[in-house]
């Protein structure tokens, strides 16, 4: 029992320091948000940060509210997804992790394996104005199962930006 005790702690411990790097992680990327000043800065932030600080082979907005600068129309986060899409978007309460589901096809890269569905949204307003999807080369990245916190304050994050 002695030695059950000791690998149940080395566990505890490992996802502690897990999670004491992730939580370093979101952190860094608030101060780095906060510093932004234009919708493109915050795109590539988020774009360039998620992949090459949490590990995710891609990571793309999409947003349905019609942009108020006239220059991000052509922005490939305002192009338009399916209502399916959005309507289940709409539906999430949180982040759904896991295999592509159906919705989604056609918005997301077919080569990759797991995804990350974030909704966005303002405190203020229910209902999702857009998504933060990212994807996985590995199946097991993103699980049904998964802890979503830190995908839900990253949501939270890229929504007030």
């Amino acid at each position: 029992i002695g030695q059950l005790n000791t690998l149940v702690l080395a566990d505890l411990i490992s996802f502690a320091e897990e999670n004491d790097a992730t939580s370093k992680k979101v952190h860094e990327l608030s101060v780095q948000l906060l510093a932004t000043q234009s919708f493109v800065e915050i795109q590539e932030l988020v774009t360039r940060s998620l992949q090459q600080e949490f590990s995710v082979s891609k990571a793309t907005l999409h947003i349905w509210l019609n942009p108020l600068d006239a220059e991000l129309k052509n922005n490939d986060a305002f192009a338009s997804v399916s209502d399916t899409f959005s309507d289940w978007v709409l539906g999430l309460s949180s982040p759904f992790c896991g295999a592509k589901p159906q919705e989604a096809e056609g918005v997301v890269a077919s080569d990759l394996q797991s995804f990350a569905f974030i909704p966005l949204r303002k405190k203020t307003v229910p209902n999702a104005f857009g998504v933060l999807v990212l994807g996985a080369d590995t199946p097991q990245r993103f699980k049904a199962n998964m802890g979503t916190m830190y995908l839900e304050r990253i949501g939270e994050l890229v929504s007030v930006a």
